[in-house]
């Protein structure tokens, strides 16, 4: 909790239980600003922050589309559709002065920002029966371009208090802008026969041409073909113990394109405020905090001129079957993903000039399988119905190669990167070849070839290995969901069960919670306590061994206070203590709902009425996550990308009731 948290919410959450906030006052009565029994250089009081600090945002949002349609003949239909999605949302962020934050001057940022996407789709169906045979063809064009606009500036040093307006600072300047415009235009196919309604073939091809790839390679087709036969048809199966029998079969490649502006090294124009993390490219100089400078500096990131789309190719098997009068069914799923020329950073030496290589590498597979189970357990003449969905499903994605030349590569580059494993204590998210998607990668302590801990004589404490290691994987072993539903006469009661078993997850918050002692876990903190481990030398990092040669076994005993601080387990301790078993059970949803009778509807205009009561995260449990925390591996967030298992002080979940009245004309 740095001198840079301002945020009422995050310091309440690691608030000493037994502090008294209310029995002292927040605010200075001389110069209006925070005061707080830590101190003013450590933290804001949250009452303070509460009053003084804020964020607000307000958004337009537009959205509309016009559809044209001309049956040319009844078997050809032409159609046209477009529309647009568009909106503009104005926020404020600001703390007054004597904050920690902003230097204790005040200080107010404005973000403007803007986003608009229009879809236009231009088609001609064919549709026709031939006998037994039904042949449809969709041809059709595409044009998806999404604008986004996003300008920021910054004020501080206010002159009256509490005026949260930029006219009200003594110092404006822009802090950053950004505009990309993403345009994709394709050309699409889908046809479609059908043989006695039992057995379909299915061909899809589509062209695209992106705006963000080079001009030799921005164009890409990806194919598809699916097979489906319905074998109870086919063979004129009519049984109350075989209902329906299924087999699906599909292939399929999926091409995919990049970020705008990604294909050229360019010039970053006031890339810098005087803030921590620093954006990768930085101006030749460092200025004081809190100020700016203006000027010019290079990407740090080279771009591959002959950048690739991204290729994903899939095969898919699969069958259906409900037997027992449709009161058992299964539908089973097996699928096997490669996915090739996929586009990320690749490190380079500095001494090119750059850190980065924005360029296609590798090739990854996602193998799995997944399983649907309904079941109707219990079902009677006067229209009771309990009726159950599972649903199982067990992925594994695997790093088959990297570059030429690459052992490594670390997801996420550039600014967002940066600012992640700066918050997360530089954990990072990684790919190495023959290993599972996006391993953790972090700080661990020493331990000697037989696994045991090396452990400082001088304080009991445990010693830092100076190379960063693999410390968890995020990916979990499976995931469950199961549905009941409960129905009669209109009435509905369903509850939702989910269990994800295994992925490791960083947990800053749970770091927070042990080091500054909120929980009921932290209560004994006068006792003293050995870590398990040998005597080693920080020096050397071997065991150290008494006359005989043999390990000594450490007996230096540190405070439990002193267990969540230094080198041991929370508060400036390795990566490695902080990763955590992510598996959970969750009660996630009960719906209780009524259906009215049309009897009841006769005399009204509507046509249907019904009234719902809804429960969400009613319940969970992370068994694996330290007692007393009650922490929901679920809150995990990591920016907007696709790097699992890192957290970092996110909000508590919510548990959250809705009720729900639905009238139909």
């Amino acid at each position: 909790m740095g001198n840079s948290n301002q945020s009422a919410f995050a310091r309440a959450l690691y608030l000493g239980r037994n502090w008294d906030v209310h029995g002292q006052p927040y605010q200075n009565p001389v110069n209006l600003g925070s005061e707080f029994m830590v101190g003013r250089g450590q933290a804001d009081n949250p009452l303070w922050s509460y009053e003084n600090a804020g964020f607000t945002s307000n958004t337009d949002r537009v959205t509309g589309n016009m559809n044209l349609g001309y049956d040319v003949t009844d078997w050809l239909n032409l159609s046209y559709k477009i529309g647009i999605d568009a909106y503009n949302d104005r926020q404020k962020d600001f703390i007054r002065p004597g904050s920690t934050g902003a230097q204790g001057q005040g200080r107010i940022t404005l973000y403007d920002v803007s986003w608009e996407e229009i879809e236009s789709n231009l088609m001609l169906t064919f549709n026709k029966y031939f006998g037994d045979w039904n042949l449809r063809v969709i041809a059709g064009n595409n044009v998806n371009q999404r604008t986004r606009d996003a300008q920021a500036i910054q004020g501080s040093n206010y002159v009256v208090f509490d005026i949260d307006d930029m006219d009200n600072a003594n110092a404006v300047v822009p802090i950053g802008g950004r505009y990309s415009q993403r345009r994709i235009l394709g050309l699409f196919t889908d046809i479609s026969l059908g043989y006695k309604g039992w057995a379909y073939l299915g061909l899809t091809g589509r062209n695209d041409w992106s705006s963000t790839l080079p001009k030799e390679n921005r164009s890409y087709f990806y194919p598809a073909v699916t097979g489906t036969v319905l074998l109870t048809n086919a063979l004129n199966i009519e049984s109350d113990l075989l209902n329906l029998l299924k087999l699906r079969a599909a292939w399929s490649q999926v091409g995919n394109d990049t970020d705008p502006y990604l294909i050229r090294p360019v010039y970053l124009i006031n890339n810098f405020y005087g803030t921590t993390p620093r954006p990768t490219a930085e101006l030749p100089f460092t200025p004081t905090s809190g100020s700016t400078s203006a000027g010019a500096s290079l990407s740090n990131q080279e771009r591959d001129p002959n950048l690739k789309p991204e290729q994903t190719e899939e095969v898919e098997f699969g069958v259906d079957v409900f037997t027992l009068n449709s009161k058992f069914g299964i539908n089973f799923t097996y699928y096997k993903r490669t996915a090739k020329d996929q586009i990320a950073p690749v490190s380079l030496p500095v001494s090119t000039g750059f850190s980065q290589l924005l360029t296609n590498f590798g090739k990854v597979k996602n193998e799995g399988v997944e399983l649907g189970v309904h079941i109707t357990p219990f079902e009677t003449s006067s229209g009771f119905r309990w009726n159950i969905f599972g649903t199982f499903t067990h992925n594994k994605n695997v790093v088959l190669e990297l570059a030429d030349g690459v052992d490594e590569i670390t997801l996420l580059g550039g600014n967002v990167a940066a600012q992640s494993n700066y918050f997360a204590g530089q954990v990072s998210s990684v790919l190495r070849p023959g290993q599972e998607y996006g391993l953790l990668k972090g700080s661990v302590n020493m331990r000697d070839q037989d696994g045991n801990l090396l452990i400082d004589p001088s304080n009991g404490q445990m010693i830092r290995d100076p190379n960063p290691a693999i410390i968890g994987n995020p990916n979990p072993d499976f995931t469950v969901g199961v549905t009941n539903t409960f129905s009669f006469k209109g009435i509905r009661l369903s509850a939702v069960f989910d269990w994800k078993e295994g992925g490791d997850l960083y947990s800053n918050t749970v770091l927070s919670m042990l080091g500054r002692g909120v929980t009921k876990f932290n209560e004994e903190r006068e006792m003293m306590k050995i870590i398990p481990g040998v005597y080693g030398d920080p020096n050397t990092y071997e065991p150290l061994r008494d006359g005989e040669g043999n390990k000594i076994q450490n007996t230096t005993m540190v405070e439990t206070n002193s267990l969540f601080f230094g080198e041991t387990f929370a508060i400036n301790s390795a990566n490695e203590w902080s990763v955590f078993d992510a598996t959970v059970y969750r009660l996630r949803e009960i719906t209780l709902a009524y259906d009215l009778p049309t009897s009841f509807l006769e005399k009204t205009p509507f046509g249907r009425a019904s009234i719902s009561l809804t429960g969400r995260n009613l319940w969970f449990w992370a068994p694996h996550f330290p007692k007393y925390t009650n922490y929901d591996p679920e809150i995990n967030q990591y920016s907007n990308s696709n790097v699992q298992g890192i957290e970092y002080s996110t909000t508590p979940s919510t548990r959250r009731f809705t009720l729900n009245i639905s009238l139909k004309f």
